[in-house]
């Protein structure tokens, strides 16, 4: 007879079983744990992605003002200039009645010089005295010639200059307002930027709020696992608790199998031991028939005794060969039954092995297990009545088709254990993928606001210099200005 495992065999290799990584209670633990770091990482993602995109939004609203204040700068320049255009046209205005008068009183000046010349021409032919106040008169026109000479080139010369001042002026404005227009559309682009990522703002917050609900849906999940964990640890005790009882009933087992090796061993003597009689009964029915057959006939009686002799030897040998025959039947009964009784014990221990590897069941399947192993118990006691009085046959097809239905249905619980854990993992394995997915888009986004944000200051770099050269050129405008107004 092959000897079956000992139940804390059973047991410890359940332990270990239960301990190894590939255990899915293990593997779904594990698994939980790597989704709740996850989950944390995620979140402190998505609130570092919800700061910068409030200091990106807050970077924009002072972006905005600043360019606020470079329009409001821009067209108060635009006034200012407006204003010194005018005061220049007058200042040219001036210049130019000016350069027309000096230019009567210089024709003036030059037609007394030729006059006063021309007296001094006819003098001299005539060999008179020149007049020292017509040399002094000649001289002073000369001079004062010389002088509005001089001053009409000076006059020329800041017209010209302001002409050309005034054309720089106009390109300077065009200048400005193209400038102006530029802040313009920044500005515009700053309200778009300023929406798209209030949008984005509000497209986080959902999904936030989503992150939420899941991390609250999560967080449910392990609560429920975590108290089917615990449960499982519940039962895993009382399974400790239950190993001492159990183990000894192994050992009552293994004592009530050497009971029925001596039974079958007894059972071979006493066949033996019939045989042997049966032989020996044989052989003394044979040598009295062998002394009545030698004997000589003497009479009919004789004869007559002679075949009622040889029918009852028939008699007794077909007696003989069924009783044989119900001896060997009855070898045979007994050798099923004891086959029987193996199997019986053999299902019994593996209904028990069975019983130990799906030990997520609940307490009162628990329960059921230990009436089950004690119902086992009793019918092995009379089993073993059955078999020492050779009066009962075993109904081991009922109990096989029993235990067969309870695992069956022990194996179905457990099938569909596994398969809410499946389905809850597959279920966190696609929370985390959108996870993923939705922290691409976010760190896309993020980068794209950078790069505007780059974009922008690189902008706001090159209007500041704009505006530096602006203001040197006007502080330059305004002194050449005060300096023409000195020399007019």
């Amino acid at each position: 007879m092959s000897r079956t495992p000992t139940y804390k065999t059973i047991r410890q290799q359940s332990k270990m079983w239960k301990q190894s990584p590939a255990a899915p209670m293990n593997s779904f633990q594990r698994s939980l744990k790597e989704r709740e770091e996850n989950l944390k990482l995620q979140r402190s993602k998505l609130d570092l992605a919800w700061k910068k995109l409030n200091e990106d939004i807050a970077e924009l609203e002072e972006e905005k003002k600043r360019n606020e204040d470079l329009k409001t700068e821009l067209r108060l320049w635009e006034d200012i200039r407006g204003k010194q255009q005018e005061e220049a046209e007058e200042d040219e205005s001036v210049l130019s009645r000016t350069l027309y008068e000096l230019q009567q009183h210089l024709n003036l000046v030059k037609k007394d010089l030729f006059i006063c010349q021309k007296k001094k021409e006819i003098l001299m032919r005539k060999n008179s005295e020149v007049d020292p106040i017509l040399e002094n008169e000649i001289y002073g026109k000369s001079q004062t010639l010389s002088t509005i000479q001089q001053m009409i080139d000076y006059i020329n010369n800041d017209l010209t200059k302001h002409e050309n001042e005034t054309l720089q002026k106009e390109e300077e404005a065009k200048q400005h307002q193209i400038a102006i227009l530029e802040a313009e559309d920044r500005h515009k682009e700053i309200i778009r930027r300023k929406i798209s990522a209030e949008s984005e703002k509000a497209m986080l917050q959902k999904r936030l709020e989503e992150l939420k609900k899941q991390n609250e849906v999560f967080e449910t999940n392990k609560k429920a696992a975590t108290e089917k964990l615990n449960a499982a640890k519940e039962e895993e005790k009382k399974l400790d608790e239950e190993d001492k009882e159990i183990e000894q009933k192994q050992k009552d087992l293994d004592e009530k199998m050497k009971e029925l090796e001596e039974l079958k061993s007894k059972y071979e003597e006493l066949k033996l031991e019939a045989a042997q009689k049966e032989i020996e009964k044989r052989k003394e029915e044979d040598e009295r028939l062998k002394k009545i057959v030698l004997q000589p006939i003497e009479d009919k009686n004789v004869e007559e005794d002679y075949n009622t002799l040889l029918i009852e030897l028939d008699l007794k040998k077909s007696e003989l060969l069924q009783r044989e025959k119900m001896l060997e039947l009855e070898e045979n009964r007994i050798a099923d039954d004891f086959n029987a009784q193996k199997k019986s014990l053999e299902d019994a221990i593996n209904y028990l092995k069975e019983n130990l590897k799906n030990s997520k069941e609940d307490s009162e399947k628990a329960e059921e297990t230990k009436q089950k192993a004690d119902q086992l118990n009793s019918e092995i006691k009379e089993k073993q009545n059955e078999l020492e009085n050779l009066k009962k046959e075993m109904k081991t097809k009922e109990e096989m088709e029993k235990i067969d239905k309870e695992l069956e249905a022990e194996k179905k619980e457990v099938d569909d254990m596994e398969k809410e854990l499946s389905e809850v993992l597959a279920k966190l394995q696609r929370d985390e993928e959108e996870t993923d997915k939705e922290e691409e888009e976010l760190k896309f986004n993020l980068e794209k606001l950078q790069n505007e944000r780059i974009v922008l200051q690189e902008k706001e770099k090159q209007m500041n210099e704009k505006l530096q050269i602006y203001q040197k050129e006007l502080e330059n405008s305004q002194e050449r200005l005060v300096s023409l107004t000195n020399s007019i």
